[in-house]
């Protein structure tokens, strides 16, 4: 992400869900993120359809993120493998 070559195209973030706890003071959150990314000039959607997950935390009144997960449901890394086996780069 550090590298010039990456640009964040969109990102969209959809079915927000956040969880109240169970115990203690520290709610999470799922959502499905869309993240297109150019990489190189070259436009990657490897990450449409992420599941999103994080933990939340109140600072000085204000809910943050303090901690978040991505990844692809098993059928998106299918598609994508399979998608890079018949058209290789």
């Amino acid at each position: 992400m550090l590298d010039p070559r990456f640009k964040v195209k969109r990102a969209e973030v959809r079915n927000v869900q956040v969880h109240p706890p169970r115990s203690g003071k520290v709610p999470w959150f799922s959502a499905t993120l869309d993240d297109v990314v150019v990489w190189d000039g070259k436009t990657d959607r490897f990450g449409e359809g992420l599941c999103w997950t994080g933990v939340l935390e109140k600072r000085d009144g204000r809910w943050v993120i303090v901690q978040v997960h991505a990844s692809l449901p098993v059928d998106k890394v299918r598609e994508i493998v399979v998608r890079d086996i018949q058209s290789p780069a």
